[in-house]
């Protein structure tokens, strides 16, 4: 139940119980096949969900900035943040991300540090809320991690000023 405008784009949105209810409806439901999902092998729901993290991950943006770190410039997909943040910023931003990530993976990975694993994921919130912004720009940060209707206003107000 939404309403579009004449260009076919989501105006309004009403929010119905009904989905929620048939959802959870379909969870209870799926209780009475627990006998049969048992007889599904492990190793065959490793490969399922294998596949479907390898299929989603082109869509992922940091796994393709990531390629863009080994890619020659004029082979980078156009992009908002390929077309105004500078190469530079955006391997730094990359890097700063995989840095993060490999830090995560090994906290997660040691038996002995694994207990720390939420907080160092909290920790990476105040890390990008008040760090980043002091060593980056704020449309860099806009264009690289920002919100799609503020990459779109960013993007709007930058073709205002082009005329």
């Amino acid at each position: 139940m939404a309403d579009k405008n004449k260009d076919g784009k989501i105006e309004l949105l009403r929010e119905t119980r009904l989905t929620g209810l048939f959802v959870h409806l379909l969870m209870l439901c799926s209780l009475l096949f627990l006998p049969w999902l048992k007889l599904i092998p492990v190793p065959v729901l490793y490969g399922v969900f294998l596949y479907m993290g390898i299929s989603s991950l082109n869509t992922n943006q940091f796994y393709g900035r990531i390629q863009m770190l080994f890619m020659h410039p004029s082979r980078c997909p156009e992009t908002p943040y390929t077309s105004y943040v500078d190469r530079k910023t955006l391997r730094f931003y990359t890097g700063i991300q995989l840095f993060f990530f490999v830090l995560l993976y090994a906290i997660k990975s040691i038996e002995i540090t694994a207990i720390w694993f939420p907080v160092s994921i909290a920790i990476c919130i105040p890390v990008r809320r008040f760090l980043l912004p002091k060593v980056m720009a704020r449309n860099a940060l806009v264009l690289l991690d920002g919100e799609d209707h503020e990459i779109e206003k960013f993007i709007h107000d930058l073709d205002i000023e082009d005329f």
